[in-house]
């Protein structure tokens, strides 16, 4: 996420052009990115309080990024850091 820039909503062709510029191997199928950003939903909608922090909309294609402050930790690279979370 950190190789997409500061944005509130990331599609998923964006996100195959930053693995491109990180990967030196294949990029990872759809159906498992698809995956990790259901992922990532279903535990922002369950298991943090509040306002979402994260949403994929599948249909669309399109991970939002709900919350201002995880937006500029993940477009920086650093959210694994402070959150405790895996790379981003």
């Amino acid at each position: 996420m950190a190789h997409t820039g500061l944005l509130a909503s990331i599609t998923y062709e964006q996100l195959c052009a930053a693995f491109r510029e990180v990967l030196e191997s294949e990029l990872p199928q759809r159906c498992q990115i698809t995956r990790v950003l259901d992922e990532m939903a279903k535990i922002a909608r369950g298991q943090i309080e509040g306002e979402l922090v994260v949403d994929y909309d599948e249909e669309l294609s399109t991970l939002f990024i709900s919350d201002s402050f995880f937006c500029i930790l993940s477009s920086l690279g650093i959210a694994r850091h402070c959150c405790g979370a895996v790379d981003i």
